[in-house]
């Protein structure tokens, strides 16, 4: 009777120990919710290096990989140029602060850098990348139409990319990022007729644009002869 009572007495106390070690086993650790790049709920755009932004203002979605924005000499537009990787385009914004938004898109076959609006705001220029031509429409209430081109190119590979108009408003002063040379341009006013061939760019740096000023691969630019 008294070995029962021992045997008892040994179970239980090892069914404690055993009661005891699950008892104060840890629980596993929570796993902290997965945090992806992008616009969180709360407003912020968490980066991928962890930090967090939260720009101040209005923001507006637009298109993939904006790469310049042009305000209507009125202040009542902007011109957003998408030259990414989907559909490169032309977003019209109205900046009103009452009723801020997307009013058109146009879509372009391919464009790069360059974006301008004519001094009176009835036309706006982007560049049409390797296609060396600048894209040309009539501008009005924040659409485009009358969709025209520039011939660009200096008799090789040329790209267009940033653009200006000059001072009095006539020429527009165009880049050649692979011709590595400027050339300008005077656009025919708004609603002309663009049935005809394109313009022919007119060169104002003749040395800039000569052979002896491209670029090398083994010692960068050649020296121009004085």
């Amino acid at each position: 009777m008294s070995s029962r009572i021992r045997l008892s007495s040994t179970f239980l106390i090892f069914a404690g120990i055993g009661l005891s070690a699950v008892a104060e086993e840890p629980k596993p650790e929570s796993v902290p919710a997965r945090v992806l790049p992008g616009l969180r709920k709360d407003g912020f755009v968490q980066l991928p290096n962890q930090w967090k932004l939260k720009p101040a203002g209005t923001q507006i979605e637009v298109g993939d990989l904006p790469v310049n924005i042009q305000l209507h000499p009125s202040g009542q537009y902007a011109a957003v140029l998408h030259s990414g990787m989907k559909q490169h385009e032309i977003v019209i914004l109205d900046t009103n602060a009452a009723s801020p938004g997307i009013v058109s898109r146009t879509v372009v076959k391919q464009a790069f850098y360059g974006l301008a609006f004519s001094p009176d705001g009835k036309q706006v220029f982007a560049s049409g990348g390797e296609f060396d031509v600048v894209h040309v429409w009539d501008f009005d209430k924040g659409t485009l139409h009358n969709a025209g081109t520039l011939t660009v190119s200096v008799g090789r590979r040329t790209v267009p990319a940033g653009m200006a108009f000059d001072a009095a408003g006539r020429d527009l002063f165009v880049t050649g990022l692979w011709a590595d040379c400027p050339t300008t341009t005077r656009p025919e006013p708004a609603s002309a007729s663009r049935r005809r061939p394109p313009w022919s760019p007119r060169t104002t740096w003749p040395s800039a644009c000569s052979s002896k000023a491209l670029p090398t691969r083994s010692s960068g630019r050649k020296p121009q002869s004085s």
